[in-house]
C-alpha cells in the first residue's frame, strides 16, 4: 500500500507517537509524511514532504493564513498527483478537514484520528462543527484512543459505524521492568510529564504533594517534566504554577525540568515511584481526549499510576489494575490514596506488575501496526 500521513510536525517531541506509528508501517508498506512544519522530522525512517520548504519564508506566513481559511495548500494537489496514494492518513481533527477536499477531489480514502482537544475543545466553535460536518460526511473511518473519546465524537455527529476505537502503541521491549519499592518512611518520588496547559491538572498536582507532605511525608518529591513551550516562556499558566509552589512551600520539594529529550524522559520514569496523571477538562474545552501517552511508557517499566477520573484514564488504569483512579480535582482523595500505596509494598509491586503485563498484551507497537495496516487494507477494498 501507499499510505500518506499528514500533520502539523512529522516528529514533534510532544506528538512523537505519531512519528513512530508511521515509522513501524514504513516496515511493511510504503510511508509518505506529509507536514506543515518539518524542524521536528530529523531521524525518521519513511519520506517527508514539507510544505514549510515549498514557499519562500516571507510568503509562508500569508499561506499558512490562506490555509487556516480555507484549508488549503496548493503545493499538495501536485503531491497527491506525483504520489498517487491508497489512502490518507490524518492525525487530529482539523488536519482531517484540511485533507478532505483532496480526498474528495481524488477519490482517496481518508482516515483520520482523533487525539484530545480536537474531540472536546475544538467541536465547541461554530465553525468547527460546520467542518467537521463536512469531514465527518467525506472520511472513510475515524480512529479514538478508548471508550470515552469515541462517545464524545459520536455525540459531536461522527457516523457511529465510522469510527473505531485504536490504542497508541509503543515498542515494549524497549522499556525495562523494574518493580518500584519505597522506603519506610514513606517518602514518594512522584513525576508528571506534559506541557504546561490547565488540561494537565499541574496545579492539583501540587495540591496533593502539599498533602503528602503535610500528612508526615516530608520527603516526598514532585518531577515535572515539562514547561510553557521549548523556550520556557513565562505563560500566565507558568507563573501560576511557580507561584502555588512558592505559596504550598514546596520549592524543595519540587523540580521542574523543562523539555527533555525522550531518552531522558525514560530515566525518569525508572527513577520515581508513582505516575501522577491529574488531567482535568479545561475551562475552554480542552481535555485529554483519550489520555496521556507516557501513561503506557510508565506501565510498561512497572510503575504504578495515580490519577483522576478523567477522558479514558480510568479506562486504561482499571482495566489493566495499574494504578488507582479517583474523582476529577478531589487532590485530597489523591493524596489519601498515595498515602496508603506507600504503606503498601506488595500493592505497589501488583499494580507494576498488573500494568507491564497489560501494556504487552494491548498496547504494543508491533501488534497495533499490524492492526491498522488490516483498518488500511478494510477501507481500500471497502472503496473498490
Amino acid at each position: 500500500m501507499n499510505i500518506v500521513h499528514y500533520s502539523q510536525f512529522a516528529g514533534k517531541i510532544t506528538e512523537n507517537w505519531i512519528a513512530n506509528t508511521a515509522s513501524a508501517l514504513a516496515l511493511k508498506e510504503n510511508i509518505i509524511f506529509y507536514s506543515v512544519f518539518c524542524d521536528d522530522a530529523a531521524g525518521v525512517n519513511f519520506k517527508t514532504r514539507c510544505l514549510k520548504k515549498e514557499y519562500p519564508a516571507f510568503i509562508f506566513p500569508v499561506i499558512r493564513m490562506i490555509k487556516e481559511a480555507s484549508g488549503a495548500f496548493g503545493k499538495m494537489d501536485s503531491w497527491l498527483k506525483q504520489d498517487k496514494p491508497d489512502l490518507i492518513h490524518a492525525h487530529f481533527g482539523p488536519r482531517g478537514w484540511e485533507m478532505s477536499r483532496y480526498a474528495q477531489k481524488y477519490n482517496i480514502p481518508l482516515i483520520t484520528s482523533f487525539y484530545g482537544e480536537d474531540a472536546y475543545r475544538f467541536p465547541k466553535n461554530i465553525l468547527w462543527r460546520k467542518r467537521y460536518r463536512v469531514l465527518f460526511n467525506i472520511g472513510a473511518l475515524f480512529l479514538a484512543e478508548g471508550p470515552a473519546m469515541r462517545t464524545q465524537l459520536i455525540k459531536r455527529g461522527c457516523p457511529e459505524n465510522k469510527i473505531q476505537i485504536h490504542h497508541i502503541g509503543i515498542d515494549t521491549s524497549g522499556y525495562s521492568f523494574i518493580p518500584r519499592e519505597i522506603s519506610s518512611d514513606g517518602n514518594m518520588r512522584l513525576l508528571l510529564c506534559g506541557r504546561f496547559c490547565e488540561k494537565k491538572g499541574i496545579i492539583y498536582a501540587l495540591k496533593t504533594l502539599k498533602c503528602l507532605v503535610a500528612g508526615g511525608s516530608e520527603g516526598s518529591t514532585l518531577t515535572i517534566a515539562g514547561d510553557s513551550d521549548r523556550k520556557g516562556s513565562m505563560t500566565p499558566l507558568k507563573k501560576e504554577i511557580i507561584e502555588t509552589i512558592r505559596s504550598l512551600r514546596l520549592t524543595k520539594n519540587v523540580t521542574i525540568t523543562g523539555y527533555i529529550p525522550h531518552d531522558k524522559l525514560k530515566e525518569l520514569i525508572l527513577s520515581h515511584h508513582v505516575l501522577l496523571v491529574p488531567s482535568v477538562h479545561a475551562k475552554n474545552g480542552d481535555a485529554e481526549g483519550g489520555f496521556p501517552v507516557v501513561v503506557t511508557e510508565a506501565m510498561a517499566t512497572g510503575m504504578p499510576v495515580a490519577g483522576f477520573n478523567h477522558c479514558d484514564i480510568p479506562y486504561i488504569v482499571n482495566a489493566s489494575g495499574g494504578g488507582i483512579v479517583v474523582p476529577e480535582k478531589d487532590f485530597t482523595a489523591l493524596a489519601k490514596a498515595l498515602a496508603g500505596l506507600a504503606k503498601d509494598p506488595g500493592k505497589m509491586k501488583e499494580f507494576g506488575s498488573n500494568g507491564r503485563k497489560y501494556i504487552e498484551g494491548h498496547y504494543d507497537l508491533k501488534n497495533l501496526s499490524a492492526g491498522l495496516l488490516e483498518k488500511y487494507a478494510g477501507v481500500i477494498n471497502g472503496k473498490k
